[in-house]
């Protein structure tokens, strides 16, 4: 599974720029993040008379200005037990309320924003070349994670800095927060801990009825189509059971474009011709390309799946072999126009 060490080995071979550590990866960093928010995308973003162009950013703004009035949803609600912390986001709201108090709303948001894109830009930065992450980094459905689907990009930008840049209990409690500020981060934690259970445990012990890299493969793909299946067919009942607000969320969604994932589904087909050992490197990873894959045939907003996790993408492309790489970012700069185009 992929981890800081992995990672490091092969940045010293491949990194021609001095960015990935020290005072110059937090310079870059910070820089390209008050790009990112400062920059006037309603110049170039075609979403109507919202704030910015991001209609998300107009919904949270409302909220915390005006359908809040200073009292959080544990107040609003009756919250009173762990499920309903977890369904009603409330660190969130804890988060963004307390700061609106001090700088407003408006600010609170651009501040979680920023936040978002500079843990964004520090992982990419640090295992990658600056100019290869910006690539990947600057693509419309992220910036709209960031700036307009706030809560969603800043629970899995804290759970995937929680991964790769801390461990032991600051590591799990950052992990474990995560969920708390949008509730599907606790996707990422079931395949974390569960790819490592899988490969320490289960992996080692099981009856060889598949070959080693047939087994890796079902690691790193099975978790990912379980959760996929689990929020489409099966979303009425698991959302339902949690009263998660998403119940219907199938019902309520446009229908979703086939060719906007296609370059989704030959990086996982490519991903998946690769060794066993880049497989099981970068299992986390494709098991959520795997979970977006699932989703979007039923769910429109899926692309926020691999919106949010653009810096592990990256960095699995990156570290695909020479003549796969080259495709994949040939793929990508295409897709990328063509998102720019239509946003």
């Amino acid at each position: 599974m992929l981890n800081r060490a992995n990672i490091n080995s092969n940045i010293n071979k491949r990194c021609t720029l001095p960015t990935n550590k020290g005072i110059l990866l937090y310079l870059f960093a910070i820089l390209y993040a008050l790009f990112v928010v400062l920059f006037p995308w309603e110049t170039i973003n075609r979403q109507g008379e919202s704030v910015g162009g991001f209609n998300d950013f107009e919904v949270y703004l409302n909220y915390f200005e005006v359908d809040r009035a200073g009292r959080s949803k544990v107040d609003i609600y009756g919250f009173t037990t762990l499920i309903q912390f977890f369904t009603g986001e409330v660190f969130w709201d804890y988060f963004i309320g307390g700061l609106s108090q001090f700088i407003g709303a408006y600010a609170a948001l651009r501040f979680a924003s920023f936040l978002t894109i500079l843990i964004w830009a520090l992982i990419a930065f640090r295992y990658i070349p600056v100019w290869w992450a910006i690539i990947f980094l600057a693509n419309p459905t992220s910036i709209d994670v960031a700036m307009s689907a706030i809560s969603n990009g800043f629970a899995f930008a804290l759970f995937l800095y929680g991964m790769l840049f801390l461990s032991g209990k600051k590591r799990m409690i950052l992990m474990l927060i995560s969920p708390f500020i949008h509730s599907t981060s606790v996707v990422l934690l079931t395949f974390f801990y569960g790819i490592k259970f899988w490969f320490k445990k289960i992996f080692k012990n099981s009856i060889l009825l598949f070959t080693s890299k047939t087994r890796t493969i079902m690691i790193a793909v099975l978790p990912g189509i379980a959760v996929g299946i689990a929020l489409t067919f099966l979303s009425e009942f698991v959302l339902g059971f949690l009263g998660d607000r998403r119940v219907g969320i199938i019902g309520k969604s446009e229908s979703p474009s086939i060719l906007q994932s296609l370059f989704w589904y030959i990086l996982f087909a490519v991903q998946l011709t690769c060794s066993k050992e880049y497989i099981k490197k970068h299992s986390f990873t494709i098991n959520i390309i795997a979970w977006y894959l699932i989703m979007n045939l039923y769910i429109s907003w899926s692309y926020r799946i691999w919106g949010a996790m653009i810096p592990m993408i990256a960095i699995s492309i990156w570290d695909l072999p020479r003549e796969k790489r080259r495709f994949v970012v040939l793929l990508w700069v295409t897709y990328l126009i063509l998102w720019y185009i239509y946003w």
